[in-house]
């Protein structure tokens, strides 16, 4: 997947995630409230099982790798 794949994947996750919670993706892309956290949460979470590699995610919603893992680890049921 290029970084333009990913960067399109992660921006219509945003988009998807802050609507659903309320709030804006530039919001959510760079959260202070919980509604925004949850956004984007549910952003990485929906971006990555569509195939966006982990050290996109990290740069694509500046988060280091263990915050990033550790979403996409509480997500699992």
């Amino acid at each position: 997947m290029t970084t333009n794949q990913s960067a399109a994947i992660i921006r219509e996750a945003l988009r998807d995630a802050a609507k659903h919670c309320g709030c804006l993706p530039s919001e959510a892309h760079d959260p202070r409230s919980k509604p925004a956290i949850m956004a984007r949460n549910m952003a990485l979470v929906a971006a990555h099982r569509q195939g966006v590699p982990k050290h996109d995610l990290c740069d694509g919603f500046r988060r280091s790798w263990e915050t990033v893992n550790k979403t996409l680890l509480s997500s699992q049921p």
